[in-house]
């Protein structure tokens, strides 16, 4: 037992998991960077028309190849690979839809990735690849970019489908992480862009920082007038050096202000530094979130 207080006259437990760790934080992260990795491509190319094939083609490439990777934390995690199958006989769970996300998000993505490096890049089948309908790979580009944003959103969802962890249940979890894994992608494009597509990258971090902070405001706000376990938990969070100074402060605050400093004198160590900070606080927004659940058993 962790915690006991009082609520209206019952006492309630409060008992920390530790189920997941860091290395299902580490999942998540690569699966929300990864995932918004495609969709940010995708926006940029078949949206806002940036015509640089050869960069949104490799980091569709390196964001399937980020949210594959962090699978094999989960399946590590598990201890028993093998039950990665039994994902498939579930179809109503959270888990069995992300699966479906994300192996569509490789497909499509990894068809479409390839035909736009195909151009610059020659491999055993580039030249097939450069034959095939440019409509068919525009559809298979917005595929990727919907199955990527919902591989970010799926993350969030896969928490929140834990009642008895006050933390995990809170309704702003989602989309607190796809902004998040969006904010993250951002900064991986204002470290590897050219100058104009960091520049538009630069403004839409600082839109997305300051998302997430009113949505982390509005967070914490639900969980304290939720319930005894939502104002535990924010004591609990609150107090921790780790979670105010390394994630609040080093990981959302500082690259907010960095960022809005870095454009006004167009500072590209500034942004750099930022993009860091950005990609720490990503990582330590769900590790935070992972250390924090508390299961509450009312008795």
């Amino acid at each position: 037992m962790d915690g006991l207080t009082m609520y209206f006259g019952n006492y309630q437990h409060f008992v920390h998991q530790t189920s997941w760790g860091w290395m299902i934080a580490v999942y998540l992260f690569l699966g929300g960077l990864g995932g918004s990795m495609g969709a940010l491509s995708s926006y940029f190319y078949l949206i806002r028309k940036e015509k640089h094939p050869l960069l949104f083609g490799l980091s569709t490439l390196l964001g399937i190849g980020l949210v594959n990777f962090g699978g094999i934390f989960l399946l590590i995690h598990m201890l028993k690979p093998w039950f990665a199958f039994f994902v498939w006989t579930h179809p109503t769970s959270w888990i069995f839809w992300g699966a479906s996300f994300i192996m569509i998000y490789t497909i499509a993505g990894a068809v479409w990735g390839l035909s736009l490096i195909s151009s610059s890049i020659n491999f055993p089948f580039s030249q097939k690849l450069k034959t095939l309908n440019p409509s068919l790979v525009d559809k298979l580009g917005y595929i990727s970019g919907i199955m990527g944003l919902l591989t970010a959103v799926y993350t969030g969802l896969l928490l929140s489908t834990a009642p008895a962890i006050t933390l995990w249940s809170n309704p702003g979890l989602p989309v607190l992480f796809m902004v998040s894994a969006l904010s993250t992608a951002t900064a991986y494009f204002m470290l590897v862009s050219p100058s104009n597509i960091a520049h538009e990258n630069e403004k839409l971090d600082i839109a997305l920082l300051a998302l997430e902070i009113i949505i982390i405001s509005a967070f914490f706000n639900y969980l304290f007038i939720s319930s005894a376990a939502g104002k535990y938990i924010i004591s609990k969070m609150f107090s921790s050096i780790g979670f105010m100074g390394f994630f609040v402060v080093l990981g959302l605050l500082v690259p907010f202000f960095l960022e809005i400093y870095a454009i006004k004198k167009h500072s590209k160590s500034l942004v750099v530094l930022a993009s860091i900070l950005v990609l720490m606080g990503g990582f330590l927004l769900r590790f935070y979130i992972l250390k924090f659940g508390y299961y509450t058993y009312p008795w």
